[in-house]
């Protein structure tokens, strides 16, 4: 069996609208400040895609997991998401919750409820 632990995931909203030129889910560039950087697009936010791609890679479970989130309210629509993800797919995905390292107590309870 193969698991991905680091299978990072994006609420639609922290994502790229329109479709990439090579046709992927996402595109690595270098950029102006010599960093590389990742466009992630709205199509691998979605569960159907994403169970495609991970067939086409002979991935069995992806534990979906975030970039660093800035807010509790971004934090939270990402608890959901991934909820979401999680019960559409229980057998292939694993669902990391995340709350802002310095969000007192709201991050905390949203931590328990996520």
């Amino acid at each position: 069996m193969i698991v991905d632990v680091e299978h990072h995931a994006a609420t639609e909203e922290m994502l790229e609208k329109g479709s990439s030129k090579s046709g992927q889910y996402c595109e690595r560039f270098w950029d102006t400040d010599g960093k590389m950087k990742v466009l992630a697009y709205v199509e691998s936010s979605r569960v159907e895609e994403r169970l495609e791609f991970m067939d086409q890679a002979g991935i069995d479970v992806a534990v979906l997991s975030t970039n660093p989130l800035k807010t509790l309210v971004q934090a939270v629509k990402w608890n959901n998401h991934c909820a979401k993800m999680v019960q559409q797919a229980p057998k292939r995905f694993v669902g990391l919750a995340t709350i802002p390292p310095t969000g007192g107590q709201a991050a905390l309870k949203e931590l328990e409820r996520a």
